[in-house]
């Protein structure tokens, strides 16, 4: 309480201005920006402040996001005076350890009034290399610090060796500090990104509200080609390209990917991070795009110090680029069901794309208890038929309170009427799993072709 009282008067955006001009003192620190660590934090934070919109002047401020959610407010404030007073601590450490070696080496007289070491080492020339260790620690000099920025092992693995545990127990001040650092900015990221995920996206709405077909118009004369010749780049370039001969699925299915196109697009200028190639704009490739077995691309390579980078597609500041993240950009399942009322909606995961389908089809409740050899089990339209039916057929067999449990299990789903891939026309059994399985590896790999091929590397 008495911390949340202290933060009344303070913005998100005055503390962190705060920890940005004290990470960029840390850069004219030679120690401190060793194997680029202040550099490296430096870039996570702008990063963060970017996603977060701490300082951005074209959406509401994350200040003013916060106005009516003081706890979360407080949070984040806490966290940034934390985050400032850790870099400080950086910076004093820093300085005690070089003064300190600095004593040892030019033997000064005023040596009685600093701490006592045992490390004879210290008298070596080199020593002053390797302040940021404690003086009995057992890791070697040549090891950088951003190798042991990430989070102890866990005390119940068991498999830690030696000289891991003395380095844990035996980090400097400064190594302890800088491990803070670290800490703290993961803390910001991870407190952000949950955030966004509890309520509405609102650059994804605000992208949406200035989607135009008519802007991508080359990209979708390459998707109807790719669609008509059934997803073979080859017949693609002898299929004549008219959208009259596209199903309404197939016109659904290459709109998303239009919308998906312009959301990248939407969030790649937003973030100031746009790059003019008009291959951005939608220009066919002259590459094979085979859509039946394509993968997410690759995670670029980090470079030593760096623990995160903003992805080249949504712009968003992740520690790690991976394929949970592309599909949450992506949402790579469309609907396939004709006449469907939510035709633009977006599924990120296959679970919730098939609870999606078959909400269309229509419920019917089975009796078990009715089946019996060369006999099937008694259907019935509506949970209250099946119900009734309990109460009065197996009132003597069945307790009520079993009814609850039975009927959620007496639940199917009725045919959803479809037979074919509309990508390739590949023929299955209705509503076989076999064709569920194909429908969903075929318009997963489709939405890939979404992605901005500056950046997309992607491949069969």
């Amino acid at each position: 309480m008495e911390a949340d009282a202290a933060n009344m008067g303070e913005s998100i955006a005055d503390v962190a201005k705060q920890c940005r001009a004290s990470l960029k003192t840390c850069l004219n620190i030679l120690p401190l920006n060793e194997d680029y660590w202040a550099e490296a934090r430096l870039t996570e934070f702008q990063n963060w402040t970017s996603t977060a919109g701490v300082f951005d002047a074209k959406r509401v401020s994350l200040d003013s996001e916060l106005a009516f959610e003081p706890d979360t407010k407080n949070t984040i404030v806490d966290l940034l005076m934390t985050l400032r007073n850790c870099i400080q601590e950086c910076q004093k450490s820093d300085e005690k350890e070089v003064n300190y070696d600095g004593a040892d080496i030019t033997g000064s007289e005023d040596q009685q009034d600093l701490p006592p070491t045992d490390d004879a080492d210290m008298t070596s020339p080199t020593a002053s290399l390797f302040s940021s260790w404690s003086d009995d620690s057992d890791v070697s000099p040549s090891k950088s610090c951003d190798e042991d920025d990430s989070d102890p092992p866990s005390s119940e693995s068991g498999d830690e060796d030696d000289s891991t545990s003395a380095f844990d127990k035996d980090m400097s001040p400064l190594g302890s500090a800088k491990s803070e650092v670290y800490e703290l900015l993961r803390q910001l990221r991870e407190l952000t990104v949950a955030m966004k995920k509890s309520k509405p996206n609102p650059r994804l709405q605000k992208a949406d509200t200035t989607f135009q077909p008519t802007e991508h118009e080359e990209l979708r004369d390459y998707l109807a080609g790719i669609v008509l010749a059934q997803g073979f780049e080859k017949g693609r370039q002898r299929c004549d390209v008219g959208r009259k001969s596209l199903t309404p699925l197939q016109d659904r299915l290459i709109m998303a990917n239009l919308r998906r196109r312009h959301r990248f697009l939407f969030a790649q200028r937003d973030a100031g991070n746009f790059e003019s190639d008009p291959q951005n704009t939608g220009r066919k490739s002259t590459r094979p795009f085979p859509t039946a077995n394509m993968r997410y691309p690759r995670p670029p390579s980090l470079r030593i110090g760096e623990t995160c980078f903003r992805c080249p597609y949504c712009c968003q500041m992740l520690p790690a680029i991976d394929r949970k993240h592309l599909m949450e950009d992506i949402s790579p399942y469309t609907c396939v069901v004709e006449g469907c009322e939510q035709e633009d909606a977006l599924f990120v995961t296959r679970a919730k794309w098939m609870k999606h389908i078959l909400g269309h089809s229509p419920q019917y409740w089975r009796c078990q208890a009715c089946s019996l050899p060369n006999k099937p089990p008694r259907e019935f339209p509506s949970k209250e038929h099946y119900l009734s039916h309990l109460r009065g057929a197996h009132w003597k067999t069945i307790s009520e309170y079993m009814y609850h449990d039975l009927a959620k299990d007496a639940a199917r789903s009725g045919p959803t009427g479809i037979s074919q891939c509309p990508l390739c026309n590949v023929n299955e059994p209705l509503d076989s799993s076999a064709l569920f399985d194909h429908i969903a590896r075929h318009i997963r790999s489709f939405s890939l072709l979404s992605l901005p091929w500056s950046h997309a590397r992607l491949w069969a």
